[in-house]
């Protein structure tokens, strides 16, 4: 497998990705596997109140979203813009 990025009779330099910033994460596998691991070994599983605590969150969210939504059509419709 060749990069793309390689010309034709060169080495690649290994200084050739700090070159292009949007390409050096994709090539950092050793930095991805410790910091991975560092998130693994700090996390623990979520207790029943943190999930409920969530759940709360998020149909609140849901709530003031949905809130939102309805309190731009009955305006809309109330002044009679759109359809």
């Amino acid at each position: 497998m060749s990069c793309r990025f390689r010309l034709p009779g060169k080495a690649l330099n290994p200084f050739f990705y700090r070159k292009i910033p949007w390409i050096t994460p994709m090539f950092d596998i050793p930095g991805f596997l410790a910091s991975s691991r560092r998130i693994f070994l700090l996390s623990r599983k979520p207790s029943w109140k943190d999930y409920q605590t969530m759940a709360k969150i998020t149909g609140l969210g849901i709530i003031a979203i949905g809130l939102i939504g309805f309190a731009v059509i009955f305006t809309f419709k109330l002044l009679g813009i759109g359809s």
